[in-house]
C-alpha cells in the first residue's frame, strides 16, 4: 500500500498543487483519477487565476467516502504511484449524523465542528494504520484569516452543487448559518451591498476557526509527515524535497526547471491573500490611528474582516451607506469612522 500517497489538510492551504507536485516531480505523465476511473493526463501547469485546481485530483470528503476513495485505488494497482485529498466530512454530513437538521446556533456549530475533527482525526489516523504515508498541512492560528478568503468559486460549501461563483458561494454561506439575519435585514429593505457588508461583520466570527484543527489526536509515527503551509508558501523548493524524502520518491531531475517555474506562480498567488493577512494588525492600529498606509486592494471578505474588528474591538463603525468599496488607504478608511451604535456582545 506503500504506492498510495494520502496528502490532506482542513482547509485550502496548497494540497491540490502538492498533489500535482509529488506526480509531476515523479515523473508521470498521468494519473489515476476516481471520478473517471481511469488514467487521464496530468497537466504540465495546473495553475488557474486563484488555485492549482486545473489538477483534478482525488477529493472525498470524511473518512467514509475517504475509504471508498481509497479502497478502489488499491484495486487499480500495487506498484503504480497513486493519491488521493481527503477533506473534512461536511456540515450537512455531520448535522444529520448528529440528528441536526434546523437552524444552526452557537451550541449545534460547536457540535458539528466537534464532529467533524473527531471524523477528520479519525479519518488520518486509520490510514497511518493501514500502511498509507500521510502528508498533513497544517496551519497557525495567527495565520486563520488565511482561510476566510475565498480562493475557489466552485466551492459547493456542503451542497452536492458548484456555488459557481463567489457572490453566490458566500450567499450559501449566508443561508447556512445566518438565514435569520438575512431576512430581517430583508425585510427592513437593507440589501445594498453596503447592508451586506455590515451585517456580515456582525454575524460572522473570523477568529474562531476549527481549520487550525490544534487538537487532533494523531498517530504521529513514521507514516506521519507533519508540514506547515507556512513551509510550502514561504520555502517550498526546500519543502518539496522534504516531503519527497518521506514519501521514498526520487524526483526526476530533468523536471526540477519547471517545477519551480510554476512554483513561482502558485506561490504569488498565495503571496498575495498573505499580504492581508501578514499585515492585518498594522492595518487596524492604521485605519484607527489615522496612519498612512497604503492597504490595497481589498476583497468583501478583507472589508467584512476590517469592519468586524471596529466594530467588536474598538467600538467603532464605517459610515459606508452607499460605499460599494472600500478606499485602499488606511487614512482615507479613518476618515469613516464612527461610533458604532449596533448592541453586541464582549467577544475580545
Amino acid at each position: 500500500m506503500n504506492n498510495i500517497v494520502c496528502v490532506t489538510s482542513a482547509a485550502s492551504l496548497g494540497c491540490t498543487f502538492l498533489d500535482w507536485s509529488i506526480h509531476f516531480l515523479s515523473g508521470k505523465n498521468k494519473f489515476y483519477s476516481t471520478k473517471h476511473s481511469d488514467w487521464i493526463p496530468l497537466s504540465a501547469d495546473p495553475i488557474l487565476d486563484m488555485n492549482a485546481h486545473g489538477h483534478k485530483k482525488n477529493h472525498p470528503d470524511g473518512h467514509d467516502l475517504a475509504w471508498e476513495c481509497f479502497n478502489q485505488l488499491t484495486a487499480v494497482s500495487s506498484t503504480e504511484l497513486l493519491s488521493f485529498y481527503p477533506g473534512i466530512v461536511p456540515s450537512t454530513v455531520a448535522g444529520k449524523e448528529l440528528n441536526i437538521v434546523d437552524q444552526l446556533d452557537d451550541t449545534k456549530q460547536k457540535k458539528i465542528f466537534q464532529y467533524q475533527q473527531d471524523d477528520y482525526a479519525k479519518m488520518i489516523n486509520s490510514f497511518i494504520n493501514a500502511g498509507v504515508k500521510v502528508v498533513y498541512v497544517s496551519v497557525s492560528k495567527h495565520h486563520v484569516l488565511y482561510a476566510t478568503q475565498c480562493r475557489a468559486s466552485d466551492m459547493s460549501h456542503f451542497t452536492p452543487q458548484s456555488a459557481g461563483s463567489v457572490g453566490k458561494s458566500l450567499d450559501r454561506v449566508d443561508q447556512l448559518f445566518f438565514a435569520d439575519s438575512v431576512k430581517h435585514w430583508e425585510q427592513m429593505g437593507l440589501t445594498d451591498i453596503w447592508d451586506r457588508r455590515e451585517r456580515a461583520a456582525l454575524c460572522t466570527r473570523p477568529f474562531d476557526s476549527i481549520w487550525t484543527m490544534d487538537d487532533l489526536m494523531i498517530n504521529r509515527c513514521a507514516r506521519y509527515c507533519q508540514v506547515n503551509a507556512e513551509s510550502l508558501w514561504y520555502n517550498g523548493k526546500h519543502t518539496i524535497k522534504k516531503i519527497m524524502k518521506f514519501l521514498n520518491i526520487a524526483i526526476d531531475q530533468t523536471r526540477w526547471d519547471h517545477w519551480v517555474t510554476v512554483y513561482h506562480k502558485w506561490q504569488q498567488i498565495q503571496l498575495d491573500t498573505l499580504e492581508f493577512v501578514n499585515n492585518f494588525e498594522y492595518i487596524m492600529d492604521a485605519i484607527v490611528n489615522n496612519w498612512y498606509y497604503e492597504i490595497g486592494n481589498l476583497t468583501f471578505e478583507h472589508e467584512v474582516v476590517i469592519q468586524h474588528c471596529l466594530i467588536y474591538r474598538y467600538g467603532l463603525n464605517l459610515k459606508t451607506w452607499q460605499l460599494e468599496k472600500f478606499p485602499s488607504n488606511a487614512q482615507d478608511l479613518h476618515k469613516l469612522l464612527e461610533t458604532n451604535i449596533h448592541p453586541v456582545p464582549k467577544i475580545y
